[in-house]
């Protein structure tokens, strides 16, 4: 089974390991890969009998019949900012402060290069870079952007430091015409999503909108 590492939660493939070998009788060997492309190739080529890939891939005309067997975790669009940064629109926050991101997958460059685009950013305003294994560069940014898991131990750290989750719109205004509701107009396979009120050590303090795209698995 070939996972593309940023379409990933660890948790979720330790699950799919130890169902399919209950169930099935199924010995499965994970190889994680960044590339979708790549991912898709080795169901095309018969090296690999599985994918978990973002539902937003795309797939080519000459690609083999593929068939979804199942939703997993969604993966959210997280934005947060260090302290004492005054939040705005998205625009202004990532156009005035500098912009960490990690490691992205071709189609999370995709998704936004084009979120940018809807939201009104000019991308070649945006002063961002890509942060290591390690993490340096966390203390030089101000903004934090991401197409991440819940638990991504990074966006817990931030949080844990007094970084604050940034909130599309209000909450109230989701099925009222929000930003949300915008985005998925641009994005059909990305839906609302609201984090709640302290899910990690009382942060949130309040509800944050925002939108995920869901994971599948691919056969």
């Amino acid at each position: 089974m070939k996972v593309t590492e940023h379409g990933s939660a660890k948790v979720t493939d330790e699950a799919i390991i130890g169902v399919l070998r209950k169930e099935a009788d199924l010995d499965v060997t994970i190889s994680y890969d960044l590339n979708e492309e790549v991912a898709l190739e080795g169901l095309r080529e018969k090296t690999v009998d599985m994918v978990i890939i973002p539902s937003n891939t795309i797939v080519k005309d000459d690609d083999p019949p593929v068939r979804t067997l199942m939703p997993l975790l969604p993966r959210v669009l997280m934005v947060l900012t260090r302290s004492g940064i005054e939040e705005g629109k998205l625009k202004d926050l990532v156009e005035k402060h500098p912009v960490f991101y990690e490691d992205m997958s071709s189609m999370d460059v995709l998704f936004f290069k084009k979120l940018f685009v809807t939201m009104g950013i000019d991308p070649d305003e945006v002063s961002a870079r890509m942060i290591d294994h390690e993490h340096d560069g966390v203390d030089s940014a101000a903004v934090y952007v991401g197409l991440t898991h819940l638990h991504n131990p990074l966006v817990m750290s931030l949080l844990d430091r007094g970084w604050s989750l940034f909130s599309l719109d209000e909450v109230s205004a989701l099925g009222h015409g929000s930003s949300v509701e915008g985005i998925q107009m641009t994005f059909p396979w990305a839906h609302p999503f609201v984090l709640p009120r302290s899910f990690h050590e009382g942060k949130p303090v309040k509800p944050v909108l925002t939108v995920a795209i869901r994971d599948v698995l691919v056969s």
